[in-house]
């Protein structure tokens, strides 16, 4: 959906930029920005001085200067870096960086402890194991066809060494992960998919 939007918003309008809001905004909408709310909360519990405080940080509904500043660049970045890409391969890269990132998300939950006894994603994490998330990966690959292999490798390397820092990350500073860091992680490797085409510019 975000690609189509892309790509009528582009036809109506002429501009990259425009355009590229328009694919961000869409997304956002139809998620209810919902990793973008995990991803602010998440930003929000760099003010606790340690674990306890910072899950209490992250389920206050109340948004904080950290969760504020945190929303302003993400999207930022993502208009930026969209609009930025080369037309060839801009709409392979609003889909294959919207499923990667979801993907590597829910990736997490196979080897790093969830923080909370008890939570929403706590069933969903029980259920997560390696043939789960390959069976998930296998739609992806027909996606890998528009991409240059070059590309390809720097994202597939990018992601990997965020997946392993991110996860310690987290075991660190939360003992563990919630639904607002995976909110947090698809966000982050959305954008990293994104910068890894740009900077190589195909």
């Amino acid at each position: 959906m975000q690609a189509l939007a892309y790509s009528l918003a582009l036809s109506l309008f002429d501009n990259v930029w425009l355009a590229s809001m328009t694919s961000v905004m869409l997304g956002v909408l139809l998620t209810g920005a919902f990793h973008e709310d995990g991803f602010a909360d998440y930003c929000d519990s760099f003010g606790g001085q340690d674990v306890s405080s910072r899950l209490r940080i992250m389920t206050d509904s109340r948004l904080g200067t950290f969760g504020v500043a945190g929303l302003f660049f993400i999207l930022g970045f993502r208009v930026l870096l969209i609009a930025t890409l080369p037309g060839t391969v801009v709409i392979a890269a609003i889909i294959l960086s919207a499923t990667l990132s979801r993907w590597l998300a829910i990736s997490l939950m196979l080897n790093t402890p969830y923080a909370k006894s008890e939570g929403k994603s706590k069933p969903l994490a029980n259920a997560i194991n390696p043939r789960a998330l390959l069976i998930g990966a296998l739609p992806l690959l027909p996606l890998f066809i528009f991409v240059n292999i070059t590309v390809l490798i720097c994202v597939c390397v990018t992601l990997a060494l965020f997946r392993v820092g991110f996860s310690a990350q987290l075991r660190q500073r939360l003992g563990g992960f919630t639904g607002d860091a995976l909110g947090a992680a698809q966000q982050i490797a959305e954008v990293l998919v994104y910068s890894c085409m740009v900077a190589l510019a195909v």
